[in-house]
């Protein structure tokens, strides 16, 4: 935030001088600003110098206060890697809207708490004046929320207009009319947050185990690298940071009680996840998806820290921290659920499977009967 700078005082002696001292401080605050006050030696018309008294309350003209504690440079760096982080997770869920032509995959009602938080979240940063890569983020968060949004009523309307390109919507079972698989089942609220926006489309075949094992490898190799490489260049391109220093964040109280809203809507989103992969034993959750937001909540606490750990930037940035470091605690009991419930997920695999074959077997029985029958009619 920024101050108002010194009040000019009327100085009797070398009134020029004086006055080319004062711009020369309005232009400088780093070097002139309120923080030092410094005697400076005015030269008047006789060649007398005297010391000019301390600088007075601020005014309008300074520039921002500014601190060097932390690591700028390191946080900048970090930050950058949480936006890649978060660049990852949405562009799944976006890209599988448009290559399925429909947004039948996502909850509405998920979709419309994370909006309100990440609204929250971008208003509170921007008032509270955050560091830059928290702001980016919450406006990009914003922003893969609507489109989003806008998917799943785009293409339920462009069903509703054009019938003949779609096929019908599965059922509970998921198949159509037909008993042929289809699109997912529209999401309700017990849809999962994260759900497997990674795997096949419904209309793919699905791979080999090995074959997907191989694809999930570069995929995550690909995304590591992705993340890392953004951090990197963040690196290099932020070699100032240290010099320019941070802008001291000053108490905003319509900023923090936003950003606690913000907060308490990104830990609420998770619970209804923990209690639905109690019954779901975590299937159809993208273990990947949820990797990338740890890692996307992790840099972005980290970026928060490395700034600076001074207890006013701590409990300016609380909200922020609590709504990110809480999430990530949520995420880690999701992601000891997923682990958990591996062996009962396996059995129950195993047991579809031996039912589709058993299915099968019955089915081929009953035609070598019927063949049989008629035969000897």
């Amino acid at each position: 935030m920024s101050r108002l700078p010194p009040l000019g005082r009327t100085v009797a002696l070398a009134a020029l001088s004086c006055a080319l001292i004062a711009t020369a401080a309005s232009a400088s605050p780093t070097l002139f600003g309120p923080a030092t006050a410094p005697l400076v030696a005015a030269t008047t018309g006789h060649g007398a110098s005297a010391a000019l008294p301390p600088p007075g309350p601020p005014g309008s003209g300074d520039g921002p206060v500014r601190a060097f504690d932390g690591y700028p440079r390191l946080a900048n760096a970090v930050g950058w890697a949480s936006i890649a982080s978060w660049i990852l997770v949405y562009t799944d869920p976006i890209v599988l809207c448009v290559r399925e032509q429909s947004g039948e995959s996502l909850s509405l009602l998920f979709l419309a708490i994370w909006l309100t938080g990440d609204i929250t979240n971008f208003l509170g940063s921007i008032w509270q004046g955050l560091i830059p890569t928290v702001i980016i983020l919450a406006l990009y968060y914003t922003v893969c929320d609507v489109i989003l949004i806008f998917q799943v009523f785009y293409y339920r309307r462009k069903r509703r207009l054009h019938p003949e390109l779609y096929e019908p919507l599965a059922t509970s079972d998921g198949l159509n009319g037909s008993g042929v698989a289809s699109l997912p089942t529209p999401a309700s609220e017990q849809t999962p947050l994260l759900s497997a926006f990674s795997a096949h489309a419904p209309t793919e075949p699905a791979f080999s185990p090995a074959v997907q094992r191989a694809r999930d490898l570069l995929f995550y190799g690909a995304g590591i690298a992705i993340i890392v490489s953004a951090g990197v260049i963040a690196w290099f391109a932020g070699k100032n940071k240290n010099k320019e220093g941070r802008v001291v964040e000053e108490w905003d109280t319509s900023a923090q009680i936003v950003g606690w809203v913000s907060a308490f809507l990104y830990l609420g989103s998770r619970l209804p996840q923990l209690a639905l992969n109690r019954k779901t034993k975590c299937v159809g959750l993208s273990i990947f998806m949820f990797l990338l937001a740890v890692a996307g909540n992790s840099t972005y606490v980290a970026s928060i820290l490395l700034t600076s750990m001074s207890p006013q930037h701590l409990l300016i940035n609380a909200p922020w921290l609590v709504g990110s470091g809480g999430t990530i605690f949520l995420d880690f009991i999701v992601l000891g659920q997923f682990a958990y419930y591996a062996k009962e997920r396996r059995l129950e695999a195993e047991a579809a499977k031996n039912g589709v074959f058993a299915a099968d077997d019955d089915a081929l029985a009953r035609r070598e009967v019927f063949e049989d029958d008629d035969e000897e009619a």
